[in-house]
């Protein structure tokens, strides 16, 4: 039976760790025998089970233990293999793809017109495999649906809301909610779920097309939320219409949840929560959006999760499908809230932290 062995290794973990970042894989199934070599220092440890822990064979070990005791690690981080394949992209045009595909709008619509773009841009025929696994193994590319962004936006108004957000609702509150126990944020919207069947995903063996029951249907119900990224607290209600008069019950409830808390209420610019008729209730602070920007709201976060759940469904009913929402949203938890919409510009300037 091997005995254990005793050595005495000059690197530390962290600097071992570090040379394993940067090395080819080659060299790091010998820095990674070195680390547990380290690792069992005080007591030593047998080639085999070093060969246990590592994943390579009992007599790499053994060699590799003699070369860096010979020769120190200088010796371990030296090759003789020859072949290795040069990349196929050069420094200088590896930073331009990333730029590239890390550009929001740069309009591509796969990896075919990114092949394009690579023979226009880097006068290169590359095979389309290789851009693929190129893309995935270095910037962790897919092909994902776009989100829109109105042609009227100003992104500029965007940028000077989440710098400023901090301040803008200090000031809702020294104008509304100086009088009352406790301050806390929501983010309001308001969803349409209707019975016409949403097709979506679905796992099935190679070859076999799933099928979904599909149902044309225009009957809806409307899903009035607003949630708090501070504490996960939430309103939801189902309403039939998205108008004035909705709005009003939602308010109204929503200020009687709690009602010595003064509630900072972030919502988008629809006409009807700007409505001449419309009564704020005292606890409750209007803060609205910049215009045409649903990224900057959390609440449609919440929309995406629930019609996640909507996929390839049949509801027979507007009675079957509220059913169906009153359970996602029973099942909801405040822990789940504040992580979907807990966005960092909204802690940016610590005004909601000291809460």
């Amino acid at each position: 039976m091997a005995r254990p062995k005793i050595i005495v290794i000059k690197e530390t973990e962290s600097e071992i760790k570090r040379l394993m970042k940067k090395t080819i894989p080659f060299i790091t199934q010998r820095l990674r025998v070195l680390l547990i070599l380290k690792q069992h220092e005080a007591t030593g440890i047998s080639k085999r089970e070093a060969s246990k822990l590592s994943g390579v064979c009992a007599d790499s070990v053994q060699k590799w233990r003699g070369i860096y005791v010979r020769e120190g690690i200088k010796g371990l981080l030296k090759h003789n293999k020859i072949g290795f394949k040069p990349s196929v992209f050069t420094a200088d045009e590896r930073e331009r793809l990333e730029k590239k595909l890390k550009d929001p709008k740069n309009g591509l619509r796969g990896y075919v017109e990114l092949n394009k773009w690579i023979k226009k841009e880097f006068g290169k025929d590359v095979i389309y495999r290789t851009v693929v696994n190129y893309c995935v193994t270095n910037f962790g590319s897919s092909v994902k649906t776009a989100r829109k962004s109105h042609v009227e936006k100003e992104e500029a108004k965007g940028d000077a809301f989440k710098k400023n957000f901090g301040q803008l609702c200090q000031e809702v509150v020294a104008t509304k909610g100086r009088k009352f126990n406790s301050v806390n944020l929501y983010f309001q919207d308001e969803s349409r779920f209707g019975l016409m069947t949403k097709a979506g995903k679905t796992l099935t063996a190679r070859g076999v097309k799933p099928i979904c029951t599909f149902r044309q249907e225009f009957k809806s119900t409307y899903l009035f939320g607003a949630f708090s990224p501070i504490n996960g607290d939430s309103l939801q209600l189902i309403l039939p219409r998205c108008n004035a008069d909705n709005f009003q019950i939602f308010l109204d409830t929503l200020s009687n949840k709690n009602p010595e808390e003064f509630k900072v209420l972030v919502l988008d610019n629809g006409a009807f929560h700007k409505a001449k008729k419309l009564k704020v209730p005292e606890n409750i602070g209007l803060q609205f959006l910049p215009p045409y920007s649903p990224e900057l709201n959390p609440a449609e976060k919440m929309w995406a999760k629930y019609k996640r759940q909507f996929t390839n469904l049949n509801f027979g009913s507007l009675e079957k499908l509220e059913d169906f929402l009153c359970e996602l949203v029973e099942n909801t938890t405040a822990a789940e809230i504040t992580s979907i919409c807990r966005y960092s510009y909204i802690f940016a300037n610590h005004f909601w932290t000291a809460m």
